[in-house]
């Protein structure tokens, strides 16, 4: 997932096979490796990242974990501010029943969106991490809330 800094126009990606940031110049011509401090999640086959987003209220960024499904906010170096929030996102209609946060973005009334991407549903989440709301597409390939069966690639 990319981001565009309103700072200095810098694009930030989350890194899905680690817990880094990239940090790209705004002309796309330097590459940055911004490592941050998130903690491994011990057991896991996959601790990387899947969504970032920047928060204006805290002029930081917020980075979705979907192992442990959470949101951690990490300033513009990568370090942690202290800031956790538990996703308790319904179970998916799938064998393992594992729900999947991929992408983040903030409303302009400083909710968080959030796409979760094995039933395709984005959720409206206030800033503890409480569900407001939910969507999904009517005419989604494979059900309202989606099955599973069609969701790889989707974002938000």
């Amino acid at each position: 997932m990319l981001f565009r800094s309103p700072s200095d126009g810098s694009f930030l990606v989350a890194l899905a096979l680690s817990r880094d940031l990239l940090r790209l110049s705004p002309d796309l011509e330097g590459i940055e490796v911004v490592p941050t401090d998130l903690p491994r999640v011990e057991g896991a086959l996959f601790d990387g990242l899947t969504g970032i987003t920047y928060d204006p209220q805290s002029d930081a960024f917020l980075v979705v974990r979907p192992v442990p499904r959470e949101i951690w906010e990490v300033d513009r170096e990568g370090h942690t501010t202290g800031r956790i929030i538990g996703l308790d996102l319904p179970a998916p209609p799938t064998l393992n029943r594992i729900p999947y946060p991929k992408g983040l973005t903030i409303g302009p009334f400083g909710n968080i969106w959030l796409l979760e991407a094995i039933m395709t549903a984005v959720y409206e989440l206030r800033d503890d991490g409480t569900i407001l709301s939910d969507f999904c597409h009517p005419h989604d390939r494979d059900g309202c809330p989606g099955t599973g069966t069609a969701s790889h690639g989707s974002d938000v």
